[in-house]
């Protein structure tokens, strides 16, 4: 019976023990890890960007990452001894990369502050165009200049008059006359020709 005790006792001896070696390695293992932090302001007014983003990598993979607070600050933790990239970046603004490498010699890394330059892109002239159809009174004639709009209705010359104000078509005759009046002298590019009206609305 007391042999039976004893080999208990020691049975618990054994994995108390074990369960509190088990803590200190847990326990070592988070002090064996390190931490970055640092302030992000304006490059130009020095004032603090709240809310950037920071990311840390691990050559092309995304170990850990966090925003800057209210101050422009951040502090990320929880990181393992490696050579790490820092990215920052806030809309409007140019992204920053910078590396670091934490140790056990070195393991809690507090950055210069980070100026964050703002990102001016020039766009190229954009120059809208709307073609459209427009009529100029002068002292000796009415100029008309025929955009997309009387084109689309209609497809001949005769059918695209009948839709100037003032201007109408005998359909019958073909006639071009202006307010009534068919004493109309017809210049095409501002230049007279020999060609009746009648030929040229067809």
């Amino acid at each position: 019976m007391k042999i039976k005790i004893l080999i208990l006792f020691t049975l618990f001896n054994f994995t108390f023990v074990k369960a509190q070696n088990s803590a200190t390695e847990t326990k070592k293992l988070e002090n064996l890890s390190g931490s970055i932090s640092g302030k992000v302001v304006d490059k130009k007014t020095n004032e603090a960007i709240p809310y950037a983003s920071v990311t840390i990598k691990n050559v092309t993979k995304v170990v850990s990452g966090g925003i800057t607070k209210e101050n422009g600050t951040f502090t990320i933790a929880n990181l393992a001894f490696q050579e790490l990239t820092i990215e920052v970046q806030f809309m409007g603004y140019k992204k920053q990369v910078s590396n670091v490498t934490l140790t056990l010699e070195n393991k809690n890394i507090t950055l210069k502050t980070i100026a964050l330059e703002e990102e001016s892109t020039q766009l190229n002239e954009v120059s809208i165009v709307k073609e459209r159809s427009s009529i100029e009174q002068k002292i000796d004639r009415k100029v008309v200049t025929v955009g997309k709009d009387l084109i689309a209705s209609g497809t001949t010359a005769s059918e695209i008059m009948n839709n100037i104000p003032t201007v109408s078509v005998d359909p019958q005759t073909k006639e071009l006359s202006l307010r009534g009046n068919t004493n109309v002298k017809v210049l095409v590019d501002g230049k007279p020709t020999n060609i009746d009206a009648t030929q040229l609305l067809q």
